[in-house]
């Protein structure tokens, strides 16, 4: 599955920049005008760190989903954990308590 999506991402590379920068956007959005910036900065160098320290990846994983089928989340630093990206992956968009 990962070989056919780096194929077809290759052979169609407009479609995953467009959902790349929907991704943004949406991202945008809901980073109110109140985040402290500063501190989500803070959540991504540490998933950095972790990946540089391990060699495992890590991604920054939003605890309540941007786009959750029952719940919606914000772009805010009490929502972002640095986690492994396997973790994350397997999450996919779901809320768990």
């Amino acid at each position: 599955v990962r070989r056919w999506n780096r194929e077809w991402k290759k052979a169609n590379p407009w479609v995953a920049l467009e959902a790349n920068a929907m991704r943004r956007e949406h991202i945008k959005r809901a980073t109110p005008a109140w985040a402290d910036r500063s501190q989500i900065l803070e959540v991504y160098k540490e998933a950095a760190r972790l990946t540089a320290e391990t060699g495992v990846p890590h991604h920054v994983d939003h605890d309540i989903p941007l786009r959750g089928k029952n719940v919606c989340g914000l772009h805010v630093q009490g929502n972002l954990n640095a986690i492994p990206a396997a973790e994350n992956l397997k999450k996919r968009n779901r809320f768990q308590s």
